[in-house]
């Protein structure tokens, strides 16, 4: 016998079994650790960049982290090369303990073991490649650092045709890795340069140029420096060599140019560059799912108007106009992304470069959130997986610099108070720039003066501040109060954020008691009720408020504060004269601006140019204002005339290197071409049309129409309206007009293409009115209906239209053209046919055009009935006269799930709709057509709800002031799938009459064996369920009423770490593959003991011996493989299992269904 080889083959069996038995149980140990995580995984977009495995001296065990590349490069292929500086995993044979995987275009490569200098090149066909580092559970190394550089293949030249005059697209890949294999003009002035283009795609030491001797001749020294391809290019400086400077004569004036990338490249050092590059500014960086924004505003959006995509990838870049550090602010407009702990499922990720931070959920309108940034940029990233999607993300941004100035007294403000004297005494030394768009800290001695007083009104022309509506001792407002509200902005582009931190006032459905008049550029607005926090933005010189109340209800009144920022690049002025500026302080390079005026109509813009100084240089080729072809530098600019036609646009433009003060551009608009529609000739007698006459206009009226020729009856359904004078109206006018219409409800809608008249708040100086009868009636002034369609509506018979103008400023008035529609029929906008019903309880829907006439060939109409609460929608068809054919495949009608044509009237139709929408359809095909149909509709709103939906929401109904009935009984039930799950209901609003044990008004919730009475005031509150449902009742007595609850809910579906609390129910796996390093518990929690009978539909789960790998744990049972047969369990009453999974090969995972039979009945 052969001792020796027998102890040995036993110490090697021995050593492997301990090795084993070390493996599974640092498994076990593990799946706490793998939180730790120190690799640096994630997407990365740069086309340089970093990668490690771990930060400290080793890696750590079971990581599963995986790097996305997708880079923004051009060209439909690109290659990586990945060069580590040090690499040392785990080895064994085929890398199945810890390796890092490449995943190639064919099929994944794995490397481990110990690597000196390793590199690696690969290639890829789309916008993505994949990295992945996994580790076991037992040894670990020092793992894998270095770097990654990718540059584009086949390059189409002609896709930048301005940078194809010596180096077309040498600035958008960095050296050493651009292949100019497609520009064959290199072999000029660079002959064997072309024959090896491979030359620069290796790291040295790799590329020896031995089998390359004509290197020898043309660069007789370059064999001898061989570490000239050691070092990564910039930090090669050619200074001991001077024959490059003969060769390559620009190679050494350009040391750094291609270190940095597009768009961030700022070649403030090489004025040179710019006369090579003159376009290369042009080209922002964008690709797909990967955005990078310019400016210090804007709005962002991952599908905020539907529901965002699975396995859904975007990030945005956003890029100041300023360096160095800042402050970004975001306005959540929309924010509803799956919520899960950690946000491991759906997330935005904000980044400063330093620390992410994820956000999942759901947050209210208006909530914002700020963050500090010090590199010149800041990303937002959005991730989705393969499961549940919600409505998205959608917010605006604004970022601002952060500036410390040394001072004794550190006060923020806006500098434009400083030019408020009677506000703040001022050092004589204090200098500041004009309308600086940010809050600055000056050194500067203040006294403040209190301005407020009893006295509400208030005029404002402060940059930022607050404003609180005054109450009483009670916190009330006083009844009968009006108080008018101005804040003044400066002529410059700006954008005026009013944000309302409170709005508590006296509700109603058209505000006509207590309300806040808003009146802007942007509209009139009126408000009333409580509200939320939430946010307006204006553009307008000024924003005008009116609060008014009557003499009843009072309320708590409202708070905003406001800031106004100065828009210096990318500005936008809707007005005849306006002024432009650059940055104070000097313009920036790379500068690329452009400037937008509209005008109320074709005319001619004059410019001056109080300030100008931009680079000098022949032609303007470094730094211009562009102004229809003519490019403008220097100083001392003199004033330029140019036509519009209404839109009118100029650029600015800076290069890379010089940069001057700046401008300051103001401008004037004339008007020219203007026709004016002569005054209509009246007759005698009025003329009438068929089944309609002009009612209410009497005989002292018509004779005053006649006298004044600005003064008119109009009796066609459609026309135009235009104010007085050629140009612009004069003083002391007023004209009347009065439009005909049926006694039917109707819409007048209005198309105005000019509207400049004098603002002021309330339009208490000049105004156009359109009355339309019964109180219901609108004014408009200044350019608040310029270039708009307004709809004004109508319940039938004549509207009066007034212009009315005072006797000191004057503008150009208004032109428009109107057309009468019958109300409810749809409207025709982008193509799509729809008529949308908020807010009307009763009334009329119709075909379009209405039945004066047949209806179109392939109309495809909704008409959308919302509400926040459930409602009855009833339907009662007056006519009906569509193509008739059988199942009415054609043309007809549809309601809920019946359709209607022919000329049979149907029967009358109640729909019942649980909130939300409900959507009547009306579709013709190519042939024959018909009148179309009438239908009355009215909506009765009701308590009660049912729902199975997994998200939702829910607002108790109440009445014209808000308040719910008295005696009411509302039944509303939410039911759920039977797998593990998570419902969580914000109750975002609750007020109900108050009772220490709620015997009158009460909120009773039931959810399995929990059950709770609610009533009294409550600020917003969370409650989570995990039964199959939630059942509430909501109960009032015949007294005290108040404004009652909302709640919105969502269920998620809980696939690990689950509990179920019932005789039967289902437990599941994540959706597609389970994830590696799973350690997940399942709970059951039955009446009492008894035995489980499990079954598993789905069993998908990676086999091994003894299910070492992944299992589930159940009853002593290790389950792996597939087609798992019907299982039998005892439990006392609280039975748990266990499903594990290592860190390699992933399976479809699991679903388990089970029934529980109680002991006394067991068979």
């Amino acid at each position: 016998m052969n001792v020796p080889g027998m102890i040995c083959f036993t110490l090697v069996v021995s050593l492997l079994l301990a090795q084993t038995e070390g493996r599974a149980f640092n498994d076990a140990q593990s799946r706490e650790k793998r939180q730790t995580s120190s690799c640096d995984g994630g997407t990365r977009y740069d086309t340089f960049g970093v990668i490690s495995t771990n930060t400290g001296d080793q890696y750590s065990n079971n990581e599963n982290c995986c790097w996305e590349f997708t880079p923004d490069v051009q060209g439909t292929t690109w290659t990586i090369t990945f060069n580590f500086d040090t690499f040392d995993l785990e080895s064994s044979s085929t890398c199945s303990y810890d390796a890092l995987t490449f995943y190639t275009e064919n099929g994944p490569e794995k490397e481990c073991g110990r690597k000196t200098n390793f590199s690696s090149t690969f290639s890829a066909t789309d916008n993505f490649f994949q990295v992945c580092f996994t580790s076991d559970g037992s040894v670990t190394r020092e793992g894998a650092s270095g770097s990654y550089s990718i540059y584009a293949d086949n390059i189409d030249p002609t896709t930048t045709s301005s940078l194809t005059t010596d180096y077309p697209d040498y600035a958008t890949t960095p050296y050493p890795y651009y292949v100019p294999t497609d520009y064959p003009q290199f072999t000029t002035g660079y002959p064997d340069y072309y024959q090896y283009p491979d030359y620069v795609t290796t790291p040295y030491p790799y590329y020896v140029p031995t089998d390359y001797p004509q290197f020898t001749t043309s660069y007789p020294d370059y064999y001898q420096y061989p570490d000239y391809v050691t070092n990564p290019y910039p930090y090669y400086v050619p200074t001991d060599y001077p024959q490059f400077t003969t060769s390559y004569p620009d190679y050494y004036q350009y040391p750094d140019y291609v270190t940095t990338l597009y768009p961030y490249y700022v070649p403030i050092d090489y004025p040179q560059l710019t006369t090579g590059y003159p376009d290369y500014y042009p080209y922002p960086v964008s690709c797909s799912g990967n955005t990078t924004y310019y400016g210090n505003h804007g709005s962002i959006s991952i599908n905020d108007d539907g529901s965002y995509n699975n396995n859904q990838d975007a990030c945005f870049s956003l890029h100041p106009s300023f360096t160095g550090s800042g402050i970004i602010t975001f306005v959540m407009n929309v924010f509803d992304i799956e919520e899960a702990t950690d946000c491991i499922f759906d997330y935005i990720e904000f980044d400063d470069g330093n620390t992410r931070l994820r956000e999942c959920g759901t947050v209210a309108e208006g909530t914002q959130r700020e963050f500090e940034f010090h590199d010149g940029r800041f990303n937002v990233c959005f991730h989705s997986d393969g499961s549940v999607t919600k409505r998205g993300f959608q917010a605006t941004y604004a970022m601002n610099p952060v500036q410390e100035v040394d001072s004794d007294v550190i006060t923020p403000f806006p500098v434009d108070i400083f030019n408020t004297t009677d506000l703040y005494n001022i050092t004589e030394n204090t200098t500041l720039p004009e309308y600086a768009s940010v809050f600055w800290t000056v050194n500067t001695t203040m006294n403040a003066t209190d301005d407020t007083g009893d006295d509400c009104n208030r005029d404002i022309d402060d940059l930022e501040g607050s404003y609180t509506l005054a109450t009483d001792s009670e916190g009330q407002y006083e009844n009968n109060q009006r108080c008018d509200i101005t804040i003044r902005s400066p002529p410059t582009p700006h954008i005026t954020t009013v944000n309302f931190t409170r709005f508590d006032l006296e509700d109603d459905s058209g505000c006509d008691y207590d309300s806040l008049t808003i009146t802007s550029d942007e509209g009139t607005e009126k408000l009333c009720g409580p509200k939320e926090s939430f946010v307006r933005q204006y553009t307008g010189q000024s924003v005008d408020m009116t609060f008014s109340s009557d003499g009843s209800v009072v309320r708590s009144g409202f708070s905003f504060d406001y800031v106004t920022e100065i828009v210096y690049c990318n500005a936008t002025i809707n007005a005849p004269s306006g002024t432009f500026e650059s940055l104070p302080g000097g313009y920036e390079n790379n500068m690329y601006c452009t400037y937008t005026i509209n005008t109320p109509g074709p005319g001619e813009l004059v410019f001056s140019f109080p300030s100008f100084d931009v680079e000098t240089a022949s032609s303007c080729r470094y730094d211009a204002v562009v102004m229809e072809g003519d490019r403008l530098c220097g100083t001392n600019v003199e004033g330029r005339t140019y036509s519009t036609d209404g839109h009118f646009q100029f650029v600015f433009t800076s290069d890379g290197s010089v940069t001057g003060e700046g401008f300051r551009i103001n401008f004037n608009f004339t008007q020219t071409n203007v026709t004016t529609s002569p005054p209509a000739t009246l007759p005698v007698s009025l003329p009438r049309l068929t089944q309609r006459t002009p009612t209410g206009v009497t005989n002292s009226v018509s004779r005053l129409l006649m006298t004044e020729t600005c003064n008119q009856v109009l009796t066609s359904e459609n026309g135009i309206l235009t104010s007085p004078g050629n140009g612009s109206y004069a003083n002391n006018e007023r004209c009347v007009t009065v439009i005909t219409g049926p006694s039917l409800p109707y819409i007048l809608v209005v198309n105005f293409t000019t509207f400049d008249l004098e603002s002021s708040t309330n339009c208490r100086y000049d105004y156009l009115e359109v009355d339309m009868g019964r109180g219901n009636s609108q004014k408009g002034c200044g350019s608040t209906w310029s270039d708009t369609t307004v709809e004004y509506t109508s319940d039938g018979g004549n509207t009066t239209v007034t212009f009315s103008s005072d006797s000191s400023r004057t503008g150009l008035g208004y032109n428009a053209t109107y057309t009468l529609q019958p109300r409810g029929v749809p409207s025709l906008s982008n193509g799509e046919c729809s008529y949308i019903n908020t807010n009307i309880s009763e009334g009329v829907i119709q075909s379009l055009p209405g039945t004066g006439s047949n209806y179109p060939n392939n109309m495809d109409c909704s008409y959308v009935f919302t509400r926040n609460t459930p409602f009855y929608l009833n339907i009662n068809f007056t006519a009906l006269d569509t193509e008739s054919s059988s199942n009415c495949r054609y043309d007809y009608v549809q309601v809920g799930d019946d359709k209607y044509c022919g000329s049979d009237l149907p029967n009358a139709t109640r729909l019942s709709v649980q909130g939300g929408s409900a959507i009547i359809r009306f579709r013709s095909d190519g042939s024959v057509t018909g009148r179309g149909f009438v239908a009355l509709f009215s909506i009765e709103e009701h308590c009660n709800f049912d729902s199975d939906d997994l998200e939702g929401t829910y607002t108790l109904p109440t009445d014209s002031e808000g308040r719910y009935k008295n005696n009411e009984h509302c039944d509303i039930s939410l039911r759920f799938p039977p797998s593990a799950h998570i419902t969580t209901v914000n109750f975002t609003r609750f007020d109900l009459e108050d009772e220490p044990d709620c015997h009158y008004d009460s909120l009773t919730v039931t959810s399995g064996d929990t059950l709770e009475q609610l009533c009294g005031t409550r600020e917003s509150f969370t409650r989570e369920y995990n039964g199959q449902s939630v059942n509430m009742t909501f109960t009032s007595d015949g007294t005290v009423v108040r404004s009652g609850f909302s709640f919105n809910y969502v269920t998620q579906l809980v696939y690990c770490n689950a509990t179920v609390n019932g005789t039967s129910g289902t437990f599941e796996s994540q959706p597609g593959d389970y994830d590696n390093n799973m350690n997940c518990t399942y709970t059951i929690n039955t009446p009492g003991p008894g035995e489980l009978v499990f079954n598993f539909p789905l069993f998908d789960v990676e086999s091994g011996r003894d299910c070492q790998y992944d299992a589930l744990e159940i009853g002593g049972e290790r389950l792996c493989g597939t087609n798992i047969g019907e299982r039998i369990y005892s439990t006392d009453g609280h039975f748990q299992f266990i499903f594990t999974s290592d860190g390699s090969v992933t399976r479809d995972g699991f679903k388990t269904e089970y029934v529980f039979l109680p002991e006394d009945i067991q068979y």
